[in-house]
């Protein structure tokens, strides 16, 4: 007696897996794979091509992966924790410019000279937040010449809007807001509910902090900080350098190289 052979399947079965299938991949190999054996009746096939398919998603997802943060500080902790909520990393490490430190939030701390010597190819943060002291660190690593990634992080509750270009490096807190066609440079930081409006733009090596406020079309040079709770009019440019005080309401464009602070802010050259 033949033995018997599965019914091909209906018209209602082979529409609804079709349509979960693309669903879930959008069109990808396995989609166009998964429906072949569909049409082909091997349902083997397609048992394999599922399982291999929800194996790859796992392994993508537990695979190990490392980030070292560069610091040991207060703002170190804070980008630890934001680098853990965004469940990125697997394995997290800090490297510090002192032989003196083992242990730092309970991961390993590797001593810079060490980690720059024996390391490459894995992704590094910059958790500093003086401006200038950043810069020198990445200076010292990429004297290096090795092929290190400085991935930007941002906060899982930080606000991006469409259109905006957050630079290499760069770090958005969470409650952050950054709004529509803002660009961001690299190795910058936007603090803790920190506010950039529209059509703005902020360089390199800045700093906006926590509460700050950028309104709309506002640009921000290189190397800069905009204090704690202070607030940059709409349209104004603050240059290179330049440093806005806590709590200051700046209501004319800066310069290069001036501190600025009161309300409204009155700016002073910086030597």
């Amino acid at each position: 007696m033949a033995p018997s052979t599965p019914p091909p399947p209906s018209k209602v079965s082979f529409a609804a897996l079709t349509i979960a299938s693309t669903a879930i991949r959008v069109i990808s190999p396995f989609t166009i794979v998964i429906s072949a054996a569909i049409l082909r009746n091997n349902w083997l096939l397609y048992f394999l091509f599922e399982s291999g398919y929800l194996l790859f998603q796992y392994l993508n997802k537990y695979m190990d992966t490392y980030l070292f943060i560069f610091g040991t500080g207060g703002h170190a902790k804070v980008i630890f924790d934001l680098a853990e909520k965004t469940q990125l990393y697997t394995h997290i490490k800090f490297v510090s410019p002192e032989n003196i430190i083992r242990e730092f939030l309970g991961k390993e701390v590797i001593f810079e000279e060490i980690f720059l010597s024996e390391f490459d190819s894995v992704p590094v943060v910059l958790a500093i937040g003086d401006n200038v002291l950043r810069k020198k660190v990445l200076s010292r690593i990429l004297s290096q010449k090795k092929d290190f990634s400085f991935p930007s992080l941002i906060h899982n509750n930080a606000t991006i809007a469409n259109n905006v270009n957050i630079g290499v490096g760069s770090i958005v807190m969470a409650g952050a807001i950054i709004n529509i066609d803002t660009n961001v440079g690299n190795f910058t930081i936007i603090n803790t509910n920190a506010v950039v409006e529209h059509d703005s733009k902020i360089g390199d090596f800045s700093h906006i902090a926590p509460n700050a406020t950028l309104c709309g079309g506002c640009s921000v040079g290189d190397n800069s900080l905009i204090g704690a709770s202070s607030t940059i009019i709409e349209g104004l440019t603050i240059g290179d350098s330049s440093i806005v005080a806590a709590g200051a309401t700046v209501i004319n464009s800066v310069p290069d190289r001036m501190l600025s602070k009161g309300v409204p802010a009155i700016s002073w050259p910086i030597n």
